[in-house]
């Protein structure tokens, strides 16, 4: 798997990850939950996947641009699974985190209880807190000298962050923090990607959608589920307080089998990209409000710079001047080659082009 992350969204500067996605379930709440029908494209070649988020477990695609042949199943399902990884480190690192982490160091009720090591008041500021409308916490841990002296939130709570409580300037304590639970997560990867998801524990699963659905599921490798061969890819993750636990998805066949496997794993890796793409866009009522909010979305969920234009015109981008859809499937763009794709997607006044690129392995 190739597309670059390190934290998400650190190569784009504007709206954070979680508060993005905020804004996109909240517009969601208002739109169907169909599947997008925008245009999918005809696009020739892109390079192989190379390293994606580290933990990921399941198959990349070769590095020459050949026939994807055999790995088309496996190159579509490892991409998919970078938004779905991209996703889950969207909840232990964004501006909501930061914001929420910064409310909870900064009440003093709560460090105060925990300097005096009062339980009852203890829980009351923790409950005040995960209960705050305007935050985002959905559990909340207080704790003195490894004690816990509240614990208060969503049963299974995903990506735990910890910081430290203190009181006039001295450490009182610490607390572990989440911004999402399970069912959240698993609604996030169900809209916007359309795989099957499960969380487990070691041998135990814990959830997942569908339910029923194959268990036990391994690692990587692939299972057969209603009629189809489906391809299964995993990666590591944690709930709180801080349990190892495992996502896995279900991905069935890619669409258009035949036409893909022609394709080389590159460009397979794009169409997994914008099939992504796709299913966000009616999450947004695609205007001048929303352009920006969107390509960042794409950015992060998918690592490719974004380009958003009707005609002639950049509505929103990665970057400002960025290039045109081109005629081929690759163009340089800054002195390097990347590799291209567009889609058109619904959008008010006048549908809008949508380009995605993705830095090709060889930059000659």
């Amino acid at each position: 798997m190739r597309r670059p992350r390190g934290r998400v969204g650190a190569a784009l500067v504007g709206v954070p990850f979680g508060a993005v996605i905020g804004l996109v379930i909240a517009v969601s709440v208002h739109t169907s939950s169909a599947p997008a029908t925008g245009t999918m494209p005809t696009l020739p070649p892109t390079p192989a996947l190379r390293s994606g988020p580290s933990g990921v477990s399941g198959p990349a695609g070769p590095s020459t641009a050949v026939a994807c042949g055999a790995q088309t199943d496996q190159t579509w399902a490892a991409s998919l699974a970078l938004s779905a990884n991209a996703i889950y480190q969207g909840e232990e690192a964004s501006t909501e985190v930061s914001n929420d982490r910064r409310q909870v160091t900064a009440s003093l009720a709560l460090a105060s209880a925990v300097a005096a090591g009062e339980r009852a008041q203890a829980r009351s500021a923790v409950i005040s807190l995960v209960f705050t409308p305007h935050l985002h916490i959905v559990r909340l841990r207080a704790i003195r000298n490894g004690q816990v002296l509240a614990d208060v939130g969503a049963p299974l709570a995903i990506a735990p962050v910890t910081g430290t409580l203190t009181l006039y300037g001295h450490r009182v304590g610490r607390y572990v923090m989440s911004v999402q639970d399970d069912v959240g997560y698993i609604k996030l990867v169900r809209r916007f990607i359309g795989v099957g998801v499960e969380l487990s524990s070691g041998t135990r699963r814990l959830i997942g959608d569908p339910s029923p659905g194959p268990s036990p599921l391994p690692a990587s490798g692939t299972v057969r589920y209603q009629g189809t061969v489906d391809q299964v890819v995993s990666f590591a993750a944690r709930g709180m307080p801080d349990v190892p636990i495992r996502v896995t998805l279900l991905v069935a066949p890619a669409p258009a089998p035949a036409s893909l496997q022609a394709l080389p794993c590159e460009q397979v890796e794009l169409r997994g990209a914008a099939h992504v793409a796709q299913r966000v866009a009616p999450r947004f009522h695609l205007s001048s409000v929303d352009y920006s909010g969107y390509a960042e979305v794409l950015h992060q969920l998918t690592g490719d710079l974004v380009f958003i234009r009707r005609g002639g015109q950049q509505l929103a981008g990665s970057m400002a001047n960025g290039p045109a859809p081109p005629a081929q499937d690759t163009l340089r763009f800054q002195g390097r080659r990347y590799d291209a794709l567009h889609f058109t997607a619904p959008a008010s006044p006048a549908p809008v082009t949508v380009l995605l690129l993705q830095p090709a392995l060889s930059s000659s």
